[in-house]
């Protein structure tokens, strides 16, 4: 022990450890070093990434990016399924007091969240509130109506997780890897086709999408004036694609925008079939179900493939109204009767082909109320269905007097119906029933067993290669040996049921898309419960799916696009390769095969009267069709005078008219109709402007002669066939064939002007040879409106 020295002064010692106040210095230091590298780190890559964007923007400017235009894309699709879902979630929980699993939950609240979207389209439509603000408000609004319900849902959906692990998301089973595998690039394929907004269905560019850029240029849901047929048809798909119309963006957006939500109800629909399936096999989990949606290899052909059109909009119904039908069958009560007619009303409102699910419904609510004696139940699915779908039945009873128009118009009276309208609506002969009663009976009853073996389509597609997809049709004799499918049984009935109002009504394949969600679940639902049987039992089954996939493997490279003229693959390839080109921007947004280039040229507020062919989309404004046989009010045969033509379009609101320089309508009873229109322009129209092979025009306050415009219609017929008789008729005259003066070939060849002395209208056959002079004289003294075909439209000056 050593002894203290008392002279030492303590205070002075220096300290022989570090005093314990340093120590949260030393951390802090710690830490803010950290923090600084850290942060130093950060400004290094991020001055990484600008070096990295200012070289690639010298060679590829980073606006034209296609990256950035799909992420835009599905931007705005994320905010449609949010809202959906959101606002879906609140209207399932108030409607179905017992909560169901989540799969099924979440399938539900999708449709249900979906119809609420569209339906506050139609409403703000009627109310005239469309445009940017309602773009954005609309979903915002929804969003907010469903957010606290969306925010439990998002804890139990974690909570979940935590107690069962990541194998109820992912693939634990080799069976399970291989669909997984399946759906995976499924989804993929289609989503390469539907990147391109070329691939755009004959139908969507026909009414789909002009009717949501007609709605959208409008700011609001109006009839069409001129009781434009397929206007008047159930459009709850182009409502959807109005919203994507409102959006901030040009054609080409819009298109695409399109393209992408229904995309979205098709991701939707794959994944509804888990929990489809979990109820058809009575509880037993069967993840990554929707799979089998793509052993249907018609899926990928034009024009069963997604195409931007109501087809698979009206698919997407299918798998929440199955779960809905299970649950009323389960109980028979009116909050799940509700349930099943709102989306049984949603199928009525896309298409009309919703007949496929509402006949066995229909059938199926009628043997539940036979079952347990109970009306009210019934009577509350029938009045949600019709509530939900009046948005269709009720406006066409306002606008045009029945909820059907045109349709049933032997038995309704409905307007606009022109003179001899009801002989000259259009109807695809091909696909329709002929022959004797007996005959088509026993067509009918060989079409459940035959659907998917012959094809149903037009031969240029695929030929006469099956492609729908007969894995369906096979496993069915499977089921005879199954027990407990119950269930099942009841949906396969339900799907002939739908097969039988397909072939007596219209029976192309691409309609089918409507039931093939019910189709792939009951394979489903066959193909695990015969996975059961044993080990030989499932080496045959996986020898029959294999075949079926190899046998629709190269299906999804045809190149038959009907619109592309290629495969979408090829389109989608030469997109994306005009970057390279450097050929972005506008050059690469143009959307070819629309009326993009009209559109510029139209004022703010323009309606155009578009002549006697379908094409509509790309106006960017509201439009009027006048082709004979799809539409009810304009018939160029009864309106003989410019005046009567122009005071119709006035009423239907027209403020300008385009059509097309060569009509290709070598038709008398076309030509005929084309006189009155021809001087009507003319003595209406201002100047003619040429864009491309088309003809605009702005119509005037007052006609350049009030006398000519008043006038009848007289055409001189200069033809040497022998169609009608060369000489001078009405328009009524020409299309009934009834000559008023006969003119002889020396009279017209020798002193053509003389001949046409009477006439206001001349319409020549340029390949009559001995007419020559004819030809050469004209121009003195009329004046060209138009081609169709070998005959040329003069309109006497």
């Amino acid at each position: 022990m050593v002894a203290q020295d008392p002279s030492r002064d303590s205070s002075s010692e220096k300290p022989q450890f570090v005093p314990a106040e340093s120590e949260p210095r030393r951390r802090m230091t710690w830490l803010t070093r950290a923090r600084v590298s850290r942060a130093i780190l950060c400004l290094l890559l991020l001055l990484s990434v600008g070096v990295f964007a200012w070289v690639a923007d010298n060679h590829y400017p980073l606006r034209h990016w296609l990256f950035f235009m799909y992420a835009y894309y599905w931007l705005l699709s994320a905010f449609f399924a949010a809202a959906s879902l959101a606002a879906g979630l609140r209207v399932v929980s108030a409607l179905l007091p017992e909560p169901p699993r989540l799969g099924e939950k979440l399938a539900l609240a999708f449709a249900l969240g979906t119809l609420v979207f569209v339906l506050g389209i139609f409403v703000g439509g009627l109310l005239g509130l469309l445009g940017h603000v309602f773009f954005f408000a609309w979903p915002a609004l929804m969003l907010g109506f469903g957010a606290r319900f969306t925010w439990g849902e998002v804890k139990r959906v974690r909570r979940h997780l935590s107690g069962h692990g990541s194998c109820i998301f992912l693939p634990c089973r080799p069976v399970q890897i291989l669909a997984a595998a399946l759906m995976g690039l499924g989804l993929v394929a289609v989503y390469l086709q539907v990147m391109t907004p070329l691939n755009v269905g004959g139908d969507s560019y026909w009414y789909h999408l002009p009717i949501a850029e007609h709605y959208a240029a409008s700011g609001a849901i109006r009839p069409f004036a001129e009781g434009w047929y397929l206007g008047t048809y159930p459009h709850l798909a182009s409502w959807l694609y109005t919203w994507a119309f409102l959006a901030p963006g040009e054609l080409f957006d819009h298109v695409a925008l399109s393209s992408h939500l229904e995309y979205v109800l098709f991701v939707a629909t794959v994944a509804s079939l888990s929990p489809l399936c979990r109820r058809l096999l009575s509880g037993r989990r069967v993840p990554f179900a929707g799979a089998a949606i793509f052993l249907f290899p018609g899926l990928f052909l034009y024009d069963s493939s997604l195409i931007t059109g109501a087809d698979h909009v009206l698919a997407f119904w299918a798998p929440a109204l199955g779960i809905a039908l299970i649950r009323l069958g389960k109980n028979f009560r009116v909050r799940e009767a509700v349930l099943a007619g709102a989306l049984t009303g949603a199928a009525i409102l896309t298409k009309y082909q919703a007949s496929y699910l509402f006949v066995p419904t229909a059938l199926f609510v009628l043997v539940l109320v036979v079952r347990d004696r109970r009306l009210r139940p019934a009577l509350a699915w029938a009045l949600a269905c019709l509530v939900v779908s009046s948005g269709h039945w009720l406006k066409n009873w306002i606008a045009h007097g029945y909820p059907f128009y045109p349709l049933l118009n032997k038995y309704l009276a409905g307007h606009p119906f022109h003179e001899g309208a009801a002989d000259r609506m259009y109807w695809d002969a091909q696909f329709l029933l002929h022959g004797t009663f007996w005959e088509k009976a026993r067509e009918t009853l060989l079409a459940l067993v035959t659907f998917s073996f012959v094809p149903h389509d037009w031969s240029g597609f695929h030929g006469e290669r099956p492609v729908f997809g007969s894995l369906f049709t096979l496993l069915l004799p499977v089921l005879l040996f199954l027990r407990a499918m119950r269930r099942t049984w009841l949906f396969v009935i339900a799907i002939h049921i739908g097969i039988l109002v397909w072939f007596v009504t219209t029976h192309q394949d691409r309609y089918l898309q409507a039931l093939l969600p019910w189709m792939a679940a009951c394979t489903v639902a066959i193909l695990v419960a015969a996975w059961q049987k044993g080990l030989a039992v499932r080496a045959a089954l996986v020898l029959l799916v294999a075949f079926q996939v190899v046998w629709g493997g190269d299906v999804y490279f045809i190149r038959s696009h009907a619109m592309i003229g290629d495969s979408p693959l090829k389109a989608l390839v030469d997109h994306m390769a005009l970057g390279q080109q450097k050929r972005y921007g506008d050059q690469r947004r143009l959307h070819f095969g629309s009326l993009h280039a009209v559109g510029e040229r139209l004022p703010p507020g323009a309606k155009v009267l578009v002549h006697e062919k379908h094409d509509r989309l790309g106006l960017g404004a509201a439009s009027i069709s006048d082709t004979l046989c799809w539409q009810g009010a304009v018939d160029y045969m009864v309106l003989d005078t410019p005046d009567q033509a122009m005071a119709l379009w006035r009423k239907m609101g027209a403020t300008h008219v385009m059509w097309w320089d060569d009509l290709g309508m070598p038709w008398h009873d076309y030509l005929g109709r084309e006189a009155v229109f021809a001087r009507t322009v003319d003595l209406w129209g201002g100047d003619f402007e040429y864009i491309g092979d088309k003809l605009l025009t702005k119509l005037q306050a007052t006609a350049r002669d009030a006398a000519k415009s008043a006038a009848p219609t007289k055409i001189a017929w200069l033809s040497c066939r022998d169609e009608p008789l060369l000489g001078l008729y009405s328009a009524r005259g020409l299309v009934e064939r009834r000559v008023e003066t006969a003119l002889s070939v020396d009279f017209v060849r020798d002193a053509p002007l003389e001949a046409v002395a009477a006439a206001n209208v001349a319409i020549l056959r340029g390949s009559c040879d001995f007419f020559d002079r004819a030809n050469a004289e004209l121009p003195s003294q009329f004046r060209r409106i138009s081609r169709a075909g070998e005959f040329t439209v003069w309109v006497r000056r």
